[in-house]
């Protein structure tokens, strides 16, 4: 089963599933691998503070958000 992600301070959706993550590339139009981390530098701490506001999401969220990318909504 998939985990959604959004992190709110670069409004990014990131799938997670298992200990893949895939970020939702709109320029394609589809998930891509996660090759830079995004979702595991999220829940490092920097100076005591997480270094993105990453918040879960459910599946529906997850679609609804894709949809509003895909119109041009965000």
């Amino acid at each position: 089963m998939s985990e959604y992600f959004k992190l709110t301070d670069i409004d990014t959706l990131i799938k997670k599933e298992g200990d893949m993550a895939f970020v939702f590339d709109a320029s394609v139009d589809d998930w891509v691998r996660d090759k830079n981390d995004i979702l595991v530098n999220s829940f490092e701490e920097q100076d005591g503070e997480h270094t993105a506001e990453c918040v879960p999401i459910s599946e529906d969220d997850a679609r609804d958000w894709i949809a509003r990318r895909r119109e041009g909504i965000e």
